[in-house]
């Protein structure tokens, strides 16, 4: 649960935690009814609380759809916490409500198709926030998906997973070395690298000696070479080779998903849609892919104005982590 301003009145603070809880559980009327109420009782005198219960709201009026609305109520409370910057600092709430504020920004101008703002908003929510926080995270998530759709794909990649330095090749080994090392590759996030080794992989299983295991190996290595393309900013190669890979094997769900992803990084987002319609239930995809087919469905319904849908995939992705939190 996010953590705020404190009011004098009890049924203030109350009513502010029921409509966080309404909000995590999905029940946006509540929640929107419930922030309204806590502006009403507390007086919100000071600008501080006046922005942190507004940008509350208009995050709740985003979940249900009401873009240009939640636009005008983040617009207020910027205005209104920029000019209560000093009762801010004073207040020790600088780094988290900025962060908060930039954010749900971010996620306004994304809704509204205006990419280069959020991505803008993002950056700025990112550089307040304590690193690995939770602000932080999702405001990392927000410029990732920014990025991805204003064609800057490998930039937005990047930002959820940063290089991490350059792989050296190994001495020229097996086949099955060389399928490791496109992996490898993409380990320490050198796509460029990935993409050649597995371009390099498929040329060689083209070759009389590997005819008994082309058919079966020729799948893993598409996805991997899309994955890696995709990384890297090339989404048309990418969709190419998640399309191969699909002509291969139709009934992989891994692959399915690159074809998702290629698709939705060249804004072709109803497709995108009925890629990801097929995988949603991938009970054989590792957890990280599992998580990426919520997410990547909830930003891809945002994009196509279907918000209750979205709203359904935010309600699993956090039941999922929550999940994931507990079994650890």
């Amino acid at each position: 649960m996010t953590s705020g301003p404190s009011w004098a009145q009890a049924s203030s603070v109350a009513a502010f935690n029921q409509a966080q809880a309404a909000y995590a559980r999905g029940d946006l009327k509540t929640a929107l009814e419930q922030y309204a109420y806590v502006e009403r009782a507390s007086g919100a005198e000071d600008g501080v609380t006046l922005a942190w219960i507004e940008t509350h709201r208009a995050e709740v009026l985003l979940a249900l759809g009401r873009v240009n609305d939640a636009k005008a109520l983040s617009d207020n409370a910027r205005n209104v916490l920029e000019q209560s910057s000093r009762a801010a600092r004073s207040a020790g709430l600088t780094p988290t409500l900025v962060c908060f504020a930039d954010r749900v920004t971010a996620n306004i101008e994304f809704a509204a198709h205006r990419f280069e703002a959020a991505i803008d908003w993002a950056k700025s929510a990112r550089s307040s926030a304590v690193p690995g926080s939770e602000c932080w995270s999702q405001s990392v998530l927000t410029l990732h998906y920014a990025l991805r759709v204003a064609g800057q794909g490998r930039e937005g990649w990047k930002s959820i997973r940063p290089t991490t330095g350059v792989y050296t090749r190994q001495p020229p080994g097996s086949l099955a070395d060389l399928i490791n090392e496109v992996d490898a590759a993409a380990g320490v996030g050198d796509h460029a690298q990935s993409a050649l080794l597995a371009n390099e992989a498929l040329a060689a299983l083209e070759t009389p000696r590997f005819s008994s295991v082309r058919k079966a190996a020729r799948p893993s290595l598409l996805e991997a070479l899309s994955r890696a393309q995709l990384r890297a900013g090339h989404a048309a190669d990418a969709l190419a080779s998640a399309q191969a890979a699909m002509r291969e094997d139709p009934t992989s769900k891994v692959v399915r998903l690159r074809l998702a992803e290629a698709l939705f990084d060249q804004a072709r987002w109803r497709e995108s849609q009925a890629a990801l319609d097929a995988v949603n239930a991938c009970g054989d995809c590792s957890r990280v892919d599992q998580l990426a087919i919520l997410d990547l469905s909830r930003n891809t319904a945002i994009l196509l104005g279907q918000f209750a849908t979205a709203e359904r995939q935010r309600l699993a992705l956090n039941a999922m982590l929550v999940r994931g939190a507990s079994e650890r």
